[in-house]
């Protein structure tokens, strides 16, 4: 069986990982198939599809669900159902994908199980699990879908928890074309950043939220008083960020660029990766997978199930804290080791796994 079109739902009102690894293979997949990207117009993740060039579909089903959401999802539960339902219904051919916790509770397993796929980046919430009503929507879309993908060991082990299913595993990717350009340009960007050759350049990449860090490995320049720190993304902390910079007397060497399409160039200009993450929904951190192929160092702590998978293929180094001292002595260490990129595979090789899987068999 052959594969047309894949659409790519997503409900997510923000521009994070999971909306990049979406974008990232819908990318390479199109340079083999026909893709489309569905979701409520206006949304950074339907904005940046079309800025891509790829055909995108109004399809608003509420919000990517969360504490801030759930009233008013529940709310629009019977309408949002019946148009999620209605659309993968009418697709003919066309495959559908979901990827998050909402979109599939709206499916749920109910119409065209054979041309739905989902995939899933980190843990499913223990709180859906432990509420009947989830669970049993949760499990019965994941048991009947045509095809489960897993982005990570902490995605998969909680889609066997769940229904017993086995996922084929996806890996996230890096360009290699811009890589190797991220690379070449790394002394430019560091000269224009004003660096002098004694300081050392942090970077962090990501969304601007508590449990990701950021303030972390601001409060760890307080200890390198050789360091810089740029901080490219958005989100709720981005003005709370430069205020903590000025009280901690550091303001003038930390950086916010914002939300920046291409980071590889600050990645491979830094001296180490600044990956603080808490977040007990961590998947497969994007930043992490694409700064190891540069060769530039990944540093993040201890205990969190997504940096201890990464740390085992050696592409990060975790501590035990996010003390500032702990980090910073780290964060030096780690920079005066040698750059060795680690071997990543090109999006271009994920999206063949994935449409390979849809398509049950090999990919022409």
């Amino acid at each position: 069986m052959g594969v047309d079109r894949v659409v790519f739902v997503s409900v997510s009102e923000i521009l994070g990982g999971g909306e990049l690894y979406l974008l990232r293979t819908a990318g390479a997949a199109a340079r083999r198939i026909e893709v489309a990207v569905a979701g409520a117009s206006g949304t950074p993740v339907v904005e940046e599809a079309g800025r891509l060039g790829f055909p995108t579909i109004e399809l608003p089903l509420g919000h990517k669900l969360g504490r801030a959401s759930a009233v008013s999802n529940i709310v629009r539960y019977p309408v949002a159902r019946r148009r999620l339902r209605s659309f993968v219904d009418r697709v003919e051919d066309d495959w559908t994908l979901l990827q998050y916790k909402w979109e599939e509770l709206l499916w749920a397993g109910a119409v065209a199980p054979d041309r739905v796929a989902l995939w899933e980046h980190g843990p499913i919430p223990e709180p859906l699990l432990r509420l009947r009503w989830s669970r049993r929507r949760l499990r019965g879309a994941f048991n009947t879908a045509a095809h489960v993908f897993a982005w990570s060991a902490p995605a998969r082990d909680s889609i066997i928890r769940l229904c017993g299913r086995s996922p084929v595993m996806l890996a996230g990717g890096v360009e290699s074309g811009r890589a190797a350009e991220a690379i070449g340009r790394r002394d430019a960007v560091r000269t224009r950043l004003g660096l002098a050759d004694h300081e050392l350049l942090l970077v962090y990449v990501g969304r601007l939220a508590e449990d990701k860090g950021p303030a972390a490995a601001v409060a760890a320049l307080t200890e390198l008083p050789q360091a810089r720190l740029v901080i490219c993304g958005d989100g709720p902390m981005r003005e709370e960020l430069p205020v903590l910079a000025d009280r901690l007397g550091v303001g003038d060497r930390v950086e916010l660029p914002g939300f920046v399409h291409d980071p590889l160039p600050y990645l491979a200009a830094g001296d180490v990766t600044m990956l603080l993450t808490r977040s007990p929904g961590e998947g497969r951190p994007l930043t992490a997978v694409e700064s190891s192929a540069l060769g530039t160092p990944v540093l993040g702590l201890m205990g969190e199930p997504a940096m201890e998978e990464l740390a085992d293929e050696g592409r990060a180094r975790l501590v035990e804290s996010e003390e500032p001292a702990t980090v910073a002595r780290a964060a030096a260490e780690l920079a005066q080791q040698p750059r060795r990129p680690v071997q990543t595979p090109s999006w271009d090789e994920t999206a063949a796994t994935f449409l390979r899987t849809l398509g049950g068999g090999p990919l022409a």
